[in-house]
C-alpha cells in the first residue's frame, strides 16, 4: 500500500480547521457564560435629561417602574448637586438610545450619586432592598466611555437592611481620566463586612469635583470570574485535542501497517509457524 502524502495533507488541513471551529465555540461558550452576570444598570431604562443651574442647583430623583432585567429592583435613584453657591451649569442624562449616563458641567460639582436598592428601613418599604445574590460573583464591572477628570469614586454596598442588622462596606477606586473606554472592577470578595448573597443596597458616586468635571458611564454589572472561565475552555479544547491527537496516531500506524512486506506465509520456519494460525 502506497502512502498517499495529499491525502495526509488534506487530513491535516481538516483537522485545523476543525480545531479553529472548535476554538470559535468554546470562546462563544465562554462569552455567553460570562455574559450570565447580573445586571446592575446599563441604561436601557428611565430617559433622564435635567441641566441644573443657579435656580435649580440639585437634583434627587427616584425613577420607579423599570424593567428589573435592565436595571436592578426596577429603581434608580439620581443624585447630583452643584456646589454652593451654584456657579456653571451642569447637564445629567440618562440616554437609553446610547445606552449611557453621563454628568457634564461648566461649574464646580459638589457630588453625583447613582444608588439601587434600600438604604435603610426608615426610607421606604423592605419591598424596595434589592436582595441580591452575589455569592457566585466575583466582580462589580463599570464600564467607563470617558471621564475628563481623575477622581476616586466610591462603591457603596449594604446588606441585612431587611433585618436591620446592616452591614455596610464602601469600596474606593480610581477613575482616571480617559477619552478611551475602559473597565473597572471592584472584586466582590474582597468587601469586608458585606454578606453577598443578601446584597441590598449599591451606590456608586464622589465629590467634590472642580469645573468642568465630566463622565460618561456606559453600564455596570456584576460578572464571575472570567479566568474561571477560561480555563474551563482551555481544559476543554484540551481534551478535543488530545483525542485527535490519538486518533491521528493510530490512522498513521495503520497506513505504516499497510506498506510493510507481506509475510509470504508457505516460506515461514518452523519456529514462526504460529503465525499460520493468526
Amino acid at each position: 500500500m502506497q502512502i498517499n502524502a495529499h491525502w495526509f495533507k488534506r487530513r491535516s488541513v481538516a483537522r485545523g480547521f476543525r480545531c479553529i471551529v472548535l476554538l470559535f465555540a468554546i470562546g462563544s461558550t465562554v462569552q455567553a457564560a460570562f455574559a450570565e452576570g447580573t445586571v446592575i444598570d446599563d441604561f436601557t431604562e428611565g430617559p433622564l435629561a435635567e441641566t441644573l443651574d443657579a435656580g435649580t442647583p440639585g437634583l434627587d430623583v427616584l425613577q420607579e417602574g423599570l424593567d428589573p432585567g435592565g436595571v436592578i429592583g426596577g429603581r434608580r435613584s439620581v443624585n447630583v448637586f452643584l456646589n454652593f453657591p451654584a456657579s456653571g451649569e451642569a447637564d445629567v442624562v440618562v440616554d437609553t438610545t446610547a445606552e449611557t449616563f453621563s454628568v457634564a458641567t461648566t461649574g464646580e460639582l459638589e457630588n453625583y450619586r447613582l444608588s439601587w436598592g434600600l438604604f435603610h428601613l426608615t426610607q421606604g418599604p423592605a419591598s424596595h432592598a434589592l436582595n441580591a445574590d452575589f455569592s457566585a460573583l466575583d466582580f462589580i464591572r463599570i464600564e467607563v466611555l470617558a471621564a475628563s477628570q481623575p477622581h476616586t469614586a466610591g462603591i457603596q454596598f449594604r446588606s441585612g437592611v431587611n433585618e436591620d442588622s446592616i452591614e455596610s462596606t464602601v469600596k474606593f477606586v480610581l477613575i482616571p481620566a480617559t477619552a478611551t473606554p475602559l473597565f473597572i472592577d471592584v472584586p466582590i470578595p474582597q468587601l469586608p463586612d458585606l454578606d453577598p448573597s443578601d446584597v441590598d443596597y449599591i451606590a456608586i458616586g464622589e465629590g467634590p469635583l472642580g469645573a468642568g468635571f465630566a463622565l460618561t458611564l456606559g453600564g455596570i454589572v456584576a460578572i464571575p470570574e472570567p479566568g474561571s472561565l477560561w480555563l474551563a475552555g482551555i481544559g476543554g479544547l484540551l481534551l478535543a485535542a488530545t483525542g485527535a491527537l490519538r486518533r491521528r496516531t493510530r490512522q498513521r500506524n495503520r497506513a505504516q501497517c499497510g506498506t510493510d512486506r507481506e509475510i509470504d506465509r508457505d516460506h515461514l520456519s518452523p519456529f514462526d509457524n504460529s503465525l499460520r494460525r493468526r
